[in-house]
């Protein structure tokens, strides 16, 4: 045999050998969880917390007026309902003074802790099983995520939690997302993002990532996700790991 043959031998046996020994890193690196409908339910939360928001002020409002301007401010991070009130009822205080009392009044009234989504903490702790990091991404702003975590203690959960106010641009666009994965040194392929919301869908779809869609019920809102589950334990974690996408009924 000559030198050439054995060269292309050696070649072709060194190839084979690290090729066998090769270890290749899992696909999935990190999951991004959503905030609001995707960990904990907020709806009652707000509700009570934005009603001792307006007796701070001393406004008082007929049972229906009240109905009617909590279902306005649905889905608005506290400092955007602070400019409501100081406009709509004339409060003197400054902006910056309203959005102290929203840190204040959150640990000094009587509110109830935050429940969590159905199944997610059992979720949570089989994932945590994985070799895997975890952060948040969400649309709410610093202050709300300031209120919301007085009362689910979500930094006993979460290292990494990023939100509106740490972007550019909410969702849809996929800002917090992409600064997600930047902090957990993940690549956008490397992570999956749980969603509730249709611009939330949007959002991870357009970072590039793998996205599992929580229906609660309402399939036709997250129907753009790669995944559309309608709760927790429809979620095979083995399996998305796998590539393999099944729902259980």
């Amino acid at each position: 045999m000559n030198y050439f043959a054995y060269s292309a031998l050696f070649i072709s046996l060194s190839t084979l050998f690290l090729g066998a020994h090769e270890q290749k890193e899992p696909p999935i690196k990190a999951i991004i969880f959503d905030l609001d409908g995707t960990i904990v339910k907020t709806g009652a939360f707000w509700n009570k917390y934005f009603s001792l928001l307006l007796s701070r002020y001393g406004i008082n409002l007929s049972a229906q007026d009240e109905q009617e301007f909590l279902e306005r401010v649905k889905g608005w991070a506290p400092e955007e309902v602070c400019a409501l009130v100081k406009d709509t009822y004339q409060v003197p205080n400054s902006l910056e003074s309203m959005e102290q009392d929203c840190r204040e009044l959150v640990v000094q009234e009587d509110q109830e802790d935050i429940p969590f989504v159905a199944g997610f903490k059992t979720f949570f702790a089989e994932v945590k099983n994985h070799s895997l990091y975890f952060a948040i991404g969400t649309n709410s702003t610093f202050l709300e995520l300031y209120v919301l975590n007085q009362r689910a203690h979500l930094d006993d959960l979460f290292e990494t939690i990023c939100t509106k106010s740490d972007v550019e641009n909410g969702k849809p666009a996929p800002d917090v997302y992409l600064l997600a994965a930047q902090k957990i040194g993940a690549q956008p392929a490397e992570c999956i993002v749980i969603e509730d919301s249709a611009s939330g869908v949007k959002a991870a779809k357009a970072a590039g990532m793998f996205c599992v869609g929580l229906a609660h019920g309402d399939k036709e809102r997250v129907k753009e996700a790669d995944l559309v589950v309608d709760g927790y334990e429809q979620i095979d974690i083995e399996e998305i790991l796998s590539g393999v996408f099944t729902v259980t009924e």
